[in-house]
């Protein structure tokens, strides 16, 4: 159980954060690393690559191609998702790309068919 979870003494809070993983910095699951080991800064392979780094990656590509620039208009998510998918395997994680597709589908499928809410009479 931990002791004075408020307290100041660095003890303490050392003794507290003890059953707890430590938490990777966000610099660490940055930057350009491919799973083929043609990437940047380190050129990790597969293995190598942490799970966070892999998702952060594959969204920030997703961004910047949909992302309208000053020098280029936005393109469109479906041929995004084409040009994402040639790099799926080599650059890219397969299961991170599957699960950008599945939020992609969800957000274009159409609402379920609901009643409307009910309206109360004034």
């Amino acid at each position: 159980m931990p002791r004075d979870a408020g307290s100041a003494d660095p003890e303490v809070a050392a003794e507290n954060l003890e059953p707890h993983p430590p938490v990777p910095r966000a610099s660490e699951h940055v930057g350009g690393e491919r799973l083929d080991g043609n990437g940047y800064p380190r050129g990790l392979h597969a293995g190598d690559i942490a799970l966070e780094t892999r998702i952060i990656t594959t969204a920030d590509i997703f961004d910047a191609i949909t992302a309208e620039r000053p020098y280029r208009a936005s393109v469109p998510v479906p041929r995004t998702l084409e040009i994402i998918a040639e790099t799926v395997g080599t650059a890219l994680d397969p299961q991170c790309f599957a699960a950008l597709q599945g939020v992609v589908a969800k957000l274009d499928a159409p609402p379920h068919s609901q009643p409307p809410p009910a309206t109360r009479a004034a």
